[in-house]
């Protein structure tokens, strides 16, 4: 079983201007469990590309939330559209900040990466939920769909987390 072990690290400076460490816990508490990603067109999205003689869009790199209060997994709206994915669905999505809203859905291939001798674990999903995603810093959130296939434990007071798939 694949295990990722992380511990955020973080400087901010101090009144003088120098930079000074950020405790662990209090760098996870300011954002959150998250993990390196790859998000690509999924592989059956990439054959018809290739049949269409299209260029394949590259992959985009970023952050992954890890969001146990997600429900779905959700990739930012704007790297949905570079990667020129097709839009599978539409459904209505709500959040502690917004009244439910239509939202396109899309499949996806993502890499999150820092796992093992092969430095990933790669993950195909048929549905995820389009989202401003990128004014947080973030390409992929995580939710409870992926999630119920893994193993996460948030150590807060050591501001560390572990995720096993």
């Amino acid at each position: 079983m694949p295990i990722l072990h992380y511990q955020l690290n973080a400087t901010a400076n101090n009144p003088d201007g120098k930079p000074v460490p950020v405790p662990p816990a209090q760098v996870l508490v300011m954002r959150g469990p998250v993990v390196q990603v790859m998000v690509s067109v999924p592989p059956p999205i990439a054959e018809e590309f290739t049949k269409q003689s299209k260029p394949i869009p590259n992959p985009v790199a970023g952050l992954g939330l890890i969001d146990t209060g997600a429900t779905g997994s959700c990739v930012d709206e704007a790297v949905a559209q570079r990667l020129q994915l097709p839009i599978v669905n539409v459904v209505k999505m709500a959040s502690a900040s917004h009244a439910a809203t239509d939202r396109n859905v899309y499949p996806l291939a993502f890499d999150i990466l820092g796992f093992g001798p092969s430095g990933k674990i790669t993950v195909n999903s048929p549905r995820v939920v389009g989202a401003e995603l990128g004014v947080q810093g973030l390409v992929l959130l995580i939710g409870r769909d992926l999630l119920a296939n893994v193993c996460l434990i948030y150590n807060g007071p050591a501001g560390q987390f572990t995720f096993t798939i």
